[in-house]
């Protein structure tokens, strides 16, 4: 039986003394991983110690997230019809993804650069399939041009300041 008083806490019985040992240090030093240089071929590094893989850019990416026959069928046509523009400037990556809508219709989105350039529902008619494509090819890379001529004019002379007011 025990008595509760306060926070305090009295036992009527005698609890036995709990002994401590003390361990002997070992006086090595471990360096951690994360401070370790790691280990690099020479075949995969450059003169001045950069790995190759570092040194390597993805400038145009197109990403599928279609999820129906007729979103891959879609994805497929829109390939064959699509080319990049010679754009001076930009590394773009273009995301087209289906997504369920009420029903059983979908809807395409065409995103660059995480920017919505093109959106429509999805048929399964071969023939507006195609159309679509068409339509879609059009718009991305007239945005692209317009994306491109937007962003020479900002870097022309004209747009560059000398700093003083």
């Amino acid at each position: 039986m025990s008595i509760v008083i306060g926070l305090i806490l009295f036992y009527p019985f005698e609890i036995p003394a709990v002994q401590t040992v003390q361990l002997p240090m070992a006086h090595t030093t471990i360096e951690p991983q994360y401070f370790q240089k790691p280990y690099l071929p020479a075949a995969d590094t450059i003169d001045n110690g950069t790995l190759k893989a570092d040194l390597i850019e993805i400038d145009k990416l197109i990403v599928d997230e279609t999820i129906s026959k007729a979103g891959h069928e879609f994805m497929e046509i829109f390939f064959s019809l699509w080319s990049w523009p010679q754009v001076s400037n930009g590394s773009f990556m273009m995301m087209i993804k289906e997504r369920p809508f009420r029903g059983i219709s979908t809807t395409i989105t065409i995103t660059i650069n995480d920017l919505t350039v093109f959106e429509s529902f999805l048929q399964t008619r071969y023939d507006v399939l195609e159309s679509l494509a068409q339509m879609a090819a059009e718009q991305t890379y007239s945005y692209l041009m317009n994306y491109d001529n937007i962003m020479k004019q900002l870097e022309g002379k004209d747009m560059q300041g000398t700093g003083i007011y």
